[in-house]
């Protein structure tokens, strides 16, 4: 697919347009502006959320690149350049909220919550006060600015403060100590009851985490806290409501998984999952909980989940300090997939980007959640229809992409399902390719492995198999191979139904569909769910 940004044979490239900008040519740099303002929108939005706030954060961020253009070493790459200053922009909004703000999700039904926000005269003082702080930091001279800046606001260690700017510890940890004294003697007649460069105790971490890719690449950071995973494929096998209990609930998601060929026994299934149950139970003994995750469909299911789960602990419940730190995009990354593509230091940088979650953002992920695990897919169409999810900015994407893997009204596909006959009718018949085409297409549903390897063993079924299906050995993509039978060709085509011919036996959340005439479809020409049963 073509790149809108991109210029065309007629048009001047991003290289010529800053030249003429730098010039003094205005136009020029509305040129750029227009042809690069979508995609700086969208890494602030994937960062603070909030749409004003993020374009505000564009705004600030281009007015800058105007200013120092003349810093650009490589006018060709203007585009990853405004990204870079962009994310930079969002981060320190996030960091100016963090230090005007601290709030404890509180545990009462949401009608029975005060509102803990400031009144217009509060918020105005500590507007003030944040803002003067950030500009007294940014005013330091370099050398104090980015060792206090890297351990305050980023949270990073000392040590690491040191091995990143080449310097000794004990000449970094000097370093701040002279930043602070600096920072006091501005700050004292703003600051008198409250030095938010103090040193005080480092909060107790409770980190958790979409899987062990990114719990092994948070390891070797210098990320403080305890590290724990929680990564049921809910977009996979039935999800019940939290009415059957804890232990039921489990054992559900296990005897789906159990009953395929995953490489794991159910008694290891099930000790995961009671490890990772009893981890987000211990919430409560420590400072923060932060929940890091991104954008796509299988991120989105699990912040919903912990949402509710959180929402509906029991009344009498210790409080838990629950922070968010949810991201969509990546400077340098057009194709951002998920966290799982970061460094060490990368994941670092976000620890000081995590948000308060609030009370808003636990009901709308325990409605989210109910209508996810219910009977009936057109609760979670409605929910995506009505409800104002700018609190959680990539949500209604993610669940209406999801809302897709109903059977189609055309062809009784899933879209996934579509896309694999698609692509095999293309010719990509070999599993590594054709695993990695899936995920080059989507944007927000990234399916595992196993998952993967599910789908064609359904699509491959008798009595009316779609494809032939020969797995690799040792491992089953290791030279394994897939093609389309005449029976595959018909239902790609749309001469045949899948349901009605191959049958089907899937979960959708809370929805058993089942055999060969399903009450539910998703109708891609009108974008709606229809009841056909």
């Amino acid at each position: 697919m073509s790149n809108p940004s991109a210029p065309t044979i007629h048009e001047p490239t991003d290289a010529l347009l800053v030249e003429r900008a730098r010039a003094g040519d205005d136009a020029a740099f509305g040129t750029l502006v227009r042809r690069h303002e979508r995609a700086a929108r969208a890494v602030a939005r994937s960062l603070v959320g909030d749409a004003h706030d993020a374009e505000e954060a564009t705004q600030d961020a281009l007015v800058r690149a105007h200013r120092n253009l003349d810093l650009l070493a490589d006018p060709a790459r203007f585009g990853a350049w405004l990204s870079r200053i962009v994310f930079g922009v969002a981060v320190d909004r996030l960091r100016a909220a963090r230090l005007e703000r601290r709030l404890v999700v509180p545990d009462a039904p949401l009608d029975a919550v005060p509102d803990l926000a400031p009144g217009p005269h509060e918020r105005l003082e500590r507007d003030d006060l944040a803002a003067r702080v950030l500009a007294a930091v940014h005013a330091l001279p370099a050398r104090y600015r980015v060792p206090l800046s890297l351990y305050h606001l980023d949270g990073v260690s000392l040590a690491r403060v040191a091995d990143s700017l080449g310097m000794p510890a004990g000449t970094a940890r000097s370093l701040v100590a002279r930043a602070r004294e600096r920072l006091r003697a501005t700050l004292a007649p703003l600051t008198a009851t409250d030095d938010p460069f103090a040193e005080r105790p480092a909060p107790r971490f409770l980190h958790v985490l979409n899987g062990d890719s990114v719990r092994m690449t948070l390891e070797e950071s210098d990320v403080p806290g305890t590290l724990a995973v929680w990564a049921h494929v809910l977009h996979d096998g039935p999800v019940p409501p939290f009415d059957v209990g804890e232990a039921r609930w489990r054992e559900i998601r296990v005897d789906f998984h159990a009953a395929g060929e995953n490489g794991i026994t159910r008694d290891e299934a099930l000790g995961m999952g009671e490890r990772w149950d009893a981890a987000l139970a211990t919430a409560p003994e420590y400072d923060e909980t932060v929940i890091w995750l991104e954008h796509d469909l299988f991120d989105q299911l699990l912040l919903i989940r912990h949402l509710a789960w959180f929402y509906e602990r029991p009344a009498d419940a210790p409080p838990v300090d629950l922070q968010l730190i949810c991201i969509g995009a990546w400077p340098g990354m057009p194709d951002f997939k998920g966290l799982g593509e970061l460094g060490p230091a990368e994941l670092a940088s976000l620890l000081g980007t995590r948000q308060p979650v609030t009370q808003r953002q636990l009901a709308l992920g325990r409605r989210a959640w109910r209508a996810f695990t219910g009977a009936d897919p057109r609760a979670v169409e409605r929910f995506v229809d009505e409800e104002n999810t700018s609190s959680l900015p990539f949500l209604a994407a993610a669940l209406r992409r999801n809302l897709a893997e109903l059977p189609s009204t055309r062809d009784g596909l899933a879209r996934t399902d579509r896309q694999i006959l698609a692509l095999l009718d293309a010719g990509v018949t070999s599993l590594g390719p054709l695993f990695r085409r899936l995920h080059a297409i989507e944007t927000n549903f990234y399916i595992g492995d196993w998952s993967f390897l599910d789908r064609l063993r359904a699509l491959a079924a008798e009595p009316h198999p779609l494809i032939r299906l020969t797995l690799g050995t040792p491992r089953w993509f290791d030279g394994g191979t897939a093609e389309l039978t005449d029976d595959g060709r018909a239902v790609l085509a749309g001469r045949v139904d899948a349901v009605a011919l191959h049958g089907i036996d899937v979960w959708w959340g809370g929805v058993h569909l089942v055999g060969h005439d399903v009450a539910w479809r998703w109708d891609p020409q009108s974008g709606r769910v229809i009841a056909s049963g």
